[in-house]
């Protein structure tokens, strides 16, 4: 990335800083590109969803983006160079694809990859927080070859007597996005899913209802689910191509599928097992982060499309000191965190349950 492109997102932190009476985000620690970049391994960026609604500090932590790309050794066409493609074909979606949306950038940019994400949750405030998704899509399978979640505070690493608070959120930012980049690095040595008859594990998300007061809880909810299940060996079909299902059908998948769907998803990309729920609260810790914890709360079903049947239904509720002790030890702080711990409870009754498909078969 250019020189004059980071002296614009400086700008934009500047002005933003300066109308906020909360400690500003420092720039002293944006990533420095690599020398080189190989050219086998190519990777696009898509434009990220903003689930914050904060999009001046967005755009300077999706700036870093391609930076951390390069230094893991992939030819990177950023989210700007893209853009005249999207235009030009009318794509308008952030942080989602649909499946010929797909093919279309594959035969465009020649690019291997296909990055996409949010930013899920950004609070500058005297206990700063971050949290956002990403997930790399293999742009010759078709398939999501993985995918991280990242969530953390300023008090993520607080001792007794409230020290160790980080009141930077650069700093929380900058190694997060590091972190994440890190544990995305592709590797092609996965094989194409597929059914079989000891048991099926590619699944499909359908876009969950949100009861919340939050805004787009259910899509931050249905990304940590989608590295959850990733992170489990599970393939989760790209979200863009369920919505592009229900955009062909003309149907607003919603907290549930109807049936013709189901199979459609079954015949077309082999799913086998479909997720959906409802989101009733997802919050962030607010006010005094002595005293404050996030609070979740959420019901999820799985169904067979082979023969319609709900088998898994789980609902969950937990907050940031459920399980806290003395001098707030095990307190979880970071929404992202909390999320994903319940997420993964979700997963392990999900496995227990296909494993008895496999025992007993499919109900």
């Amino acid at each position: 990335m250019g020189t004059l492109n980071f002296k614009f997102f400086f700008f934009v932190l500047a002005v933003w800083s300066s109308s906020s009476a909360q400690p500003p985000v420092s720039t002293d620690r944006i990533p420095e590109p690599s020398e080189s970049a190989v050219d086998s391994l190519s990777i696009a960026i898509m434009p990220f969803a903003n689930n914050t609604l904060d999009y001046r500090v967005a755009v300077v932590l999706e700036a870093w983006v391609p930076s951390l790309l390069e230094k893991n050794g992939l030819a990177v066409m950023t989210a700007q160079e893209i853009r005249p493609i999207l235009r030009k074909h009318r794509i308008r979606s952030r942080g989602w694809v649909g499946f010929k949306d797909a093919q279309m950038i594959r035969n465009e940019t020649g690019a291997d990859f296909l990055l996409l994400g949010s930013w899920d949750v950004l609070k500058n405030v005297v206990n700063p927080e971050i949290g956002f998704s990403m997930r790399v899509l293999d742009l010759e399978h078709m398939t999501i070859v993985s995918a991280v979640s990242f969530g953390a505070t300023g008090e993520d690493h607080l001792g007794i007597f409230e020290l160790g608070r980080i009141s930077d959120l650069g700093l929380i930012a900058s190694t997060g996005l590091e972190t994440a980049i890190n544990d995305l690095l592709v590797d092609k040595s996965y094989s194409k899913p597929g059914l079989s008859n000891h048991g099926c594990f590619k699944l499909a998300i359908i876009p969950l209802n949100n009861y919340s007061e939050t805004i787009y809880a259910d899509n931050t909810l249905a990304n940590i689910l989608l590295s959850r299940l990733i992170a489990s060996g599970y393939f989760v079909l790209e979200p863009g191509f369920v919505r592009e299902l229900g955009l062909a059908r003309e149907v607003a998948y919603r907290g549930g599928v109807d049936t013709a769907s189901a199979q459609v998803l079954l015949d077309q990309f082999g799913v086998c097992q479909i997720i959906t729920g409802t989101v009733e609260k997802l919050d962030v810790a607010r006010g005094n982060p002595s005293v404050t914890v996030p609070h979740v709360t959420f019901g999820l079903r799985v169904m067979d499309p082979r023969n319609g049947s709900v088998y898994l239904m789980r609902e969950f509720e937990g907050a940031g000191d459920d399980h806290e002790r003395f001098f707030k030890k095990n307190r979880v702080h970071s929404l992202v965190d909390l999320s994903g711990r319940l997420l993964e409870k979700f997963v392990q009754d999900l496995q227990a349950a296909n494993r008895e498909d496999i025992l007993h078969g499919k109900r």
